[in-house]
């Protein structure tokens, strides 16, 4: 079932995604304000499409 492999996948990219905006954001640079609004619009869309499939399983 490739369900049984994706999701680790998705959770381990998920893992290292929050590591490395959480180190962006205490990083010696700052993040524009554009850029947060970027990341915050990437993660929104992964979001809904999420949202999609829990829908669709609980059909």
């Amino acid at each position: 079932m490739p369900f049984g492999t994706a999701m680790p996948r998705l959770k381990a990219a998920l893992d290292e995604l929050d590591r490395n905006v959480r180190s962006d954001l205490k990083g010696k640079t700052s993040v524009s304000a554009q850029d947060k609004r970027n990341m915050r619009s990437d993660i929104e869309k992964c979001m809904q499409q999420l949202d999609e499939l829990r829908t669709m399983l609980a059909g």
